[in-house]
């Protein structure tokens, strides 16, 4: 759990930390770091679809 997932769960509010992959030719930061857009419109219904079941409940 990241820190401030964790200080939110602490003051009783919920939060989550994820990580959706894609392949990296090079770290951040560096001239070559290019990523594949591919996983953002799952990544992105995955959150929303998330963010809905947690209002309901």
């Amino acid at each position: 759990m990241q820190l401030e997932e964790k200080a939110v769960q602490e003051r009783g509010g919920q939060a989550t930390y994820c990580i959706f992959g894609t392949d990296l030719p090079a770290g951040h930061h560096h001239e070559q770091f290019d990523i594949s857009e591919d996983p953002l419109l799952p990544a992105v219904e995955i959150l929303f679809e998330t963010a809905c079941q947690v209002g309901r409940s």
